[in-house]
């Protein structure tokens, strides 16, 4: 059984306990695969030509990683709004003249 490996680009990307199955694979145990992943909680990474390109996981925890993520976006917005009052903001006219002050800097 081969398992997922870290992204050796990206330092980011931990190691996973996922089973890797090609995509011809997939094609012939996809029943198996929904099977495992449903029922015995395992997770599939499908890969092609040697490259992982998507996982299954159950839908339980697709769910979780949706409710993280959404409480991870109201977080970074409720302190931006926080930086906003606290440190004033500036209109979109002024922005744009940073900007390109900063790009004709460079």
């Amino acid at each position: 059984m081969v398992h997922a490996q870290a992204n050796p680009l990206d330092e980011n990307v931990p190691e996973s306990d996922a089973v890797l199955v090609s995509t011809a694979e997939a094609r012939n145990q996809f029943g198996d695969l929904i099977n495992r992943v449903a029922y015995g909680r395992e997770h599939i990474v499908l890969t092609r030509r040697g490259k992982e390109l998507v996982a299954i996981i159950p839908v339980e925890e697709l769910r979780w990683m949706e409710e993280f993520e959404n409480r991870h976006d109201a977080h970074l917005a409720a302190e931006a709004v926080e930086e906003a009052e606290r440190e004033g903001t500036i209109s979109l006219e002024e922005f744009e003249a940073e900007l390109a002050a900063e790009w004709a800097g460079r």
